[in-house]
């Protein structure tokens, strides 16, 4: 048996009023889903019986919103910039049950487990740029700046049981955080002398930065220890810039 929702809702906006422009748009989305399974068959030549219980339960949600702005200043000035932020967050559930019954000595065996997984994003944009007409043959100056900020987490859960036994047979987890940050900025200046010479000049910069954390954790008795063998920290940094010219 499974049964299924899912939603999706979507909307735009935009506005303009002499100098002003603005826009802005969003993004709802759902899906959930739940199914039950299970199964009773004759193995090992009819001399035991197994049964099989599935359990599994999903949830994902996903928003998105971004607003935006152009304003012209002058009639050779321009500035707009733009905000998005995303965020998806994805769930899921997993139960097993296997009971296996050996006929020839009435032996029984069971076995369980209980997955979860929870996944987690968030994503921020933003971005701002300037544009300067110097003259009226497309001549001008522009300056782009942007951002980018992303966050992640991702937990396991995993537990097993054993004929039945009240205590966990075994259990691990494990967190898997990333966090992004990326900054770049960009200068353009075109000059036109006629329809056939120009001269074009940029300079760029970018700034990057990664920091990942992975940790596994293993139950011990009643304890959580941690699992030095899978566990890890990670940093990165980059820097990048430069000029170019073309004629």
């Amino acid at each position: 048996m499974r049964d299924n929702i899912k939603c999706l809702q979507s909307f735009n906006l935009n506005y303009r009023k002499n100098k002003p422009s603005v826009y802005c748009s969003g993004y709802f989305g759902l899906n959930k889903w739940e199914s039950d399974q299970a199964a009773i068959t004759d193995v090992f030549v009819k001399n035991s019986t197994s049964d099989l219980v599935n359990d599994n339960t999903y949830n994902s949600k996903y928003l998105r919103g971004s607003v935006g702005l152009v304003y012209e200043l002058t009639g050779k000035q321009e500035v707009g910039f733009t905000i998005e932020t995303r965020n998806n967050i994805d769930y899921e559930g997993i139960t097993k049950s296997t009971s296996i019954l050996y006929r020839t000595n009435i032996q029984e065996t069971k076995t369980s487990s209980i997955n979860t997984n929870t996944w987690n994003s968030n994503r921020y944009d933003a971005s701002f740029n300037y544009k300067y007409k110097i003259d009226t043959i497309g001549s001008n100056l522009k300056i782009f700046l942007y951002y980018i900020g992303h966050s992640m987490k991702d937990n396991y859960l995993w537990e097993g049981f054993f004929n039945d036994n009240p205590t966990i047979d075994s259990a691990y987890k494990t967190y898997l955080p990333a966090d992004y940050d990326i900054f770049a900025a960009r200068i353009d200046y075109l000059k036109k002398f006629n329809e056939k010479t120009s001269l074009s000049l940029g300079g760029r910069y970018g700034y990057a930065t990664m920091d990942y954390k992975s940790r596994h954790d293993d139950l011990v008795g009643n304890v959580w220890l941690n699992n030095p063998n899978y566990t890890d920290d990670y940093e990165y940094i980059s820097i990048e810039n430069g000029l170019q010219n073309k004629t």
